[in-house]
């Protein structure tokens, strides 16, 4: 009996455990499903990342011819405003006459003012021919050559002429040597008397050829201030200044040339008036005298044989300057020719700006007699709609007014980001949508520019006839794919951190109480995206299960459970 009770007992406890097991298992589970965040997957796929562009633009006169109204002129009466149709040939605007004459007296006086520049620009630039610096220095590098060339006929004759003195002076001595005293005696009054002629007669050729040459020099300096009143050429002025130069040169040259003659006369002068005085007064013999009077003599002619070989080295160094003078006139000809050159393209290149200029006038100056044949009244040169008329009646035009004929067609011009620009093309359809009944018209895009230093690219799309108003605006939308991928993926998706992107998947993780789902995270690489979609690449298949909602933040080793299940 008692091993019944014992088993009965045994047998409900084991119930009462199992069922208290079953009661916390139940409750377990509640609290799981409350505590675990639920999140909502979707799939990558092989596809393209679509795109929806919005925006606003306007519509614009497709085709526009402009008019340049004339600056400075008075408006009369205004014709048209802007928005109204035209017709070729109706007026659009008219010039007060009174402004339009004016104007035309002061082009014509302005016209006729740029010709005369224009001829006295001609008659500058033309060159009269001159002496070059080459030239006048050859030319005295060949007067150099034959001033050497006399100085070494000349120092050769004084050899000659200082060989037969020193040979008659030692004849001479020799002879004097053989007489009595008193015949020496009257020999050195003779020589006195000799000497005294030839200092006299240096003396005298001295100042004559000084006069000559100062006269030379006095011409000279009157020819060159003739030429500077007269306004003569650069090269007629320089050579008189070179010929002044030449003369002064020579003048030093005579000076130091006779006054040397003049010294010589002068010592020779000197030692036979000392000879003479010493015999008269016996203080030396005739025959010393003559002796001294001899080695004078001969001292005197080596003397002028030292100052002619001196002169002639003068005159060889006088031609090595006027040779290295040629090298440098024709570097400095070299360059003058260079800027001549210069100055005449310059001077060629202004006189066609000058040229330009009187044509631009001239045609300005046709233009407003026409205006004036006109009455001053403008016409539309096409028909079309006028798009701009900034003129104003009683206004003076600045130049700054606008005035613009629309061809009646219109275009739609809009921005969009530039990197979106780069998916639009010549081609692409959009839609546009105005005015209050928001209706929606087809247009087609023309031509992206990208030139624009904004962020922003422009598109001009042709639209239909009798689609839009011009200057109204209008909302415009579609829709562009990408190229295609091999993983596109909800924009939800895909998450962002400061190393980069990932995603977070699904995975299932076995524990020990069964298996469980966790959110694993999958670094990517973002190849393109648009508001709805990104096309990546990772290392996750397109059917692993993407968690792009969460019913709270999760982040990865997070476990989770998928809403509905």
């Amino acid at each position: 009996m008692e091993r019944k009770k014992i088993r009965k007992w045994c047998r409900d406890g084991f119930l009462m455990f199992l069922g208290a097991m079953a009661v916390f298992t139940v409750l377990s589970r509640s609290l799981d499903s409350l505590t675990v965040p639920q999140v909502g997957t979707s799939y990558g796929k092989m596809g393209n990342v679509n795109y929806e562009i919005k925006g606003d633009g306007k519509f614009l006169a497709s085709g526009i011819t402009y008019l340049n109204p004339e600056e400075g002129l008075k408006v009369q009466s205004v014709g048209k405003t802007a928005g109204q149709k035209v017709e070729v040939g109706e007026v659009l605007f008219a010039y007060q006459l009174e402004g339009i004459q004016k104007k035309k007296e002061e082009l014509a006086l302005s016209i006729e003012k740029m010709k005369l520049e224009f001829s006295q620009s001609e008659v500058r630039s033309k060159q009269i021919p001159g002496i070059s610096e080459e030239t006048l220095a050859i030319q005295s590098l060949d007067a150099a050559k034959r001033a050497l060339d006399f100085g070494y006929q000349d120092l050769e004759e004084l050899r000659r002429e200082s060989e037969e003195k020193l040979a008659k002076l030692k004849r001479d001595y020799n002879q004097s040597m053989t007489q009595s005293e008193e015949e020496m005696e009257e020999e050195t009054r003779r020589q006195y008397r000799t000497a005294e002629r030839a200092y006299d007669a240096a003396v005298a050729k001295k100042e004559s050829a000084v006069k000559k040459a100062e006269r030379e020099v006095t011409d000279c300096e009157e020819k060159l201030d003739r030429l500077e009143e007269e306004g003569a050429s650069d090269e007629e002025i320089e050579k008189a200044r070179k010929a002044l130069d030449r003369a002064n040169e020579d003048l030093e040259e005579v000076r130091e040339e006779q006054s040397l003659n003049v010294e010589e006369a002068k010592a020779a002068l000197n030692s036979a008036e000392e000879d003479y005085g010493d015999v008269s007064a016996g203080r030396r013999t005739a025959a010393e005298a003559l002796k001294s009077s001899y080695e004078s003599s001969v001292e005197a002619v080596e003397t002028q044989i030292k100052a002619g070989e001196k002169s002639v080295r003068s005159l060889e160094e006088a031609l090595s300057q006027a040779e290295l003078a040629v090298s440098n006139a024709r570097a400095r000809d070299a360059v003058t020719a260079a800027e001549n050159q210069k100055e005449q393209t310059a001077s060629g290149l202004d006189r066609q700006v000058k040229q330009l200029d009187i044509t631009k006038a001239e045609e300005q100056l046709k233009a407003l007699e026409a205006l004036e044949a006109a009455s001053g009244e403008v016409t539309a040169p096409v028909s079309g709609v006028v798009t701009e008329l900034a003129v104003v009646p009683g206004k003076t035009v600045t130049g700054d007014e606008l005035v613009a004929i629309g061809d009646g067609r219109l275009k739609f011009e809009g921005t969009v980001d530039k990197k979106l620009g780069e998916l639009i093309t010549a081609g692409t359809k959009i839609n546009l949508q105005y005015g209050e009944s928001r209706r929606t018209y087809e247009a087609v895009v023309d031509s992206v520019d990208f030139l624009s230093e904004e962020e922003q690219a422009h598109f001009t799309a042709s639209v239909q006839e009798d689609t839009g108003v011009l200057g109204a605006t209008a909302a415009f939308s579609l829709n562009l794919t990408s190229q295609q991928y091999n993983q596109v993926i909800p924009i939800a998706g895909l998450r962002q951190e400061s190393d980069g992107y990932y995603i977070l998947v699904v995975k299932p993780q076995k524990t020990i109480l069964g298996e469980e789902l966790t959110a694993e995270k999958i670094p990517v690489e973002l190849l393109e995206k648009s508001s709805t979609q990104a096309a990546v690449q990772g290392a996750f298949s397109n059917t692993d299960q993407l968690i792009v909602s969460s019913s709270r933040i999760i982040e990865a080793g997070d476990r989770v459970r998928i809403s509905g299940e």
